[in-house]
């Protein structure tokens, strides 16, 4: 087993959900095997694309701004989250994650997976859902 892996923040990637990614902890960047921890930029306005992760668990921790979460078969719950809030993600679970202020919104993501973008099907025919909700 090596050490302890140091990773920098470095330039952020836009994932097949269209949020901006930070490299963190990943397969890519570590020995991780089965855990993600990433964070994600999300400017006013900015929302994911409607998705699920297949067979992963995701968790969300709210360090900045504010941040809408939509979920559900056809996206029918809805919860605002602020700055120190947590939210968890069950595996297969429509979802969309968008910023509902007015000042850039700073996520931290985890995974049961060791890369943020294993298991994501996207959902377009839910991506309108979220706004009329």
């Amino acid at each position: 087993m090596s050490g302890c892996e140091i990773i920098r923040r470095g330039a952020a990637t836009e994932g097949a959900q269209r949020l901006l990614y930070a490299a963190g902890v990943t397969s890519r960047t570590s020995p991780a095997r089965g855990l993600c921890l990433t964070s994600a930029e999300l400017p006013p306005g900015a929302r994911s694309a409607c998705h699920l992760h297949r067979r992963i668990e995701s968790a969300g921790y709210v360090a900045s701004g504010s941040v809408g979460v939509w979920w559900g078969e056809r996206l029918e719950e809805h919860a605002a989250l602020v700055a120190g809030d947590f939210a968890y993600i069950p595996p297969d679970l429509p979802h969309v994650v968008g910023n509902v202020g007015d000042e850039p919104a700073l996520i931290v993501v985890a995974h049961s997976s060791a890369d943020d973008q294993d298991g994501i099907e996207l959902l377009p025919e839910l991506d309108g859902l979220a706004d009329s909700g």
